[in-house]
């Protein structure tokens, strides 16, 4: 009977590896169109054998794990590419937006009253004495102030829907970090026991994917399972189950730091991503002119000369 019992008890372990290993796939085929779902496997072991009078024989098989196929390396090479399209997707469309203010093709161009301006005061050259040259001058003189007026003022707006977009990065940072944080302990707990938490890493390497287009990072995992995260060029955003905040005054962009001091992040410290690309080109505009209320007048500076 002991003989029939264990042979009884082989096809029963067998028979449940095999439903084990069919809702597996049954779950591959169910996420078949998820394209953060990573096609997951179970690994069948030998059970360890039992002693006997005529040697070891074999107590069947048991599933050991459910491996996840996952590619780290190529994970990474592809979230580094992401925060390469997050620097050139915002830079097109702030540079888009530059393309439509300064277009010159158009009649109104600066370009074009710049040189009847100047044909104008060659005219005024030629004829001192004449009145109507005189007012061309003039004239012109003032539709070259009031397109700088246009353009600066375009500029100005251009700063302000940069500021929104910065402050949707940084909410979305922020909820982002804060996620993967979360999912740190989860996979923890769930991985302490030796199981494996599949689906949880899936979702965690989603959202990291989502942050490497945002914002530069470094990542690694920790011998505990967990995603420790870095921004731009050493400001820690996510620590195992901890997560740094960024916040926003105006157009000014800051990572907040344990003891709740405050550092101004610039394109320096985040040379990519979409939070990156929009910095630089904010830094662009400010470099391009200065800006200032003097005697009760506004004065536009372009370098250091004023207008």
């Amino acid at each position: 009977m002991a003989g029939l019992s264990s042979a009884l008890n082989i096809a029963k372990n067998a028979l449940l590896n095999f439903q084990l290993a069919t809702s597996v796939i049954s779950h591959n085929v169910a996420n078949v169109n998820n394209p953060s779902y990573s096609r997951q496997k179970a690994i069948e072991t030998t059970y360890p054998p039992s002693p006997s009078p005529v040697g070891s024989i074999g107590s069947g098989s048991k599933v050991e794990k459910i491996i996840r196929y996952f590619d780290a390396f190529l994970e990474r090479n592809i979230n580094l590419k992401k925060t390469d399209y997050g620097l050139f997707s915002a830079s097109e469309a702030g540079l888009n937006i530059l393309e439509s203010l300064f277009n010159e093709t158009q009649d109104s161009g600066l370009s074009k009253i710049l040189r009847e301006f100047f044909n104008a005061w060659q005219n005024l050259a030629n004829y001192p004495e004449n009145l109507s040259a005189r007012t061309q001058v003039i004239e012109y003189g003032k539709l070259i102030a009031e397109g700088l007026s246009t353009k600066f003022q375009g500029m100005k707006d251009l700063e302000t829907q940069i500021g929104l977009k910065l402050k949707g990065m940084v909410d979305n940072i922020n909820r982002l970090s804060s996620q993967i944080a979360e999912l740190n302990l989860q996979i923890i707990a769930r991985e302490s026991g030796g199981k494996t938490a599949n689906d949880l890493r899936d979702q965690r390497d989603r959202l990291v994917g989502e942050l490497s287009q945002l914002a530069s990072i470094q990542y690694f995992e920790t011998k505990e399972g967990a995603y420790n995260i870095i921004l731009g060029k050493g400001f820690n955003l996510v620590n195992l189950g901890y997560s740094w905040k960024l916040e926003i005054s105006g157009t000014e962009v800051y990572w907040v730091g344990s003891n709740g001091e405050k550092v101004p992040l610039t394109s320096k410290e985040v040379p990519s991503g979409e939070l990156g690309g929009w910095l630089k080109l904010l830094e662009q505009l400010s470099d391009s002119y200065n800006y200032e209320y003097v005697s009760g007048t506004n004065v536009l500076y372009l370098g250091d000369r004023p207008i």
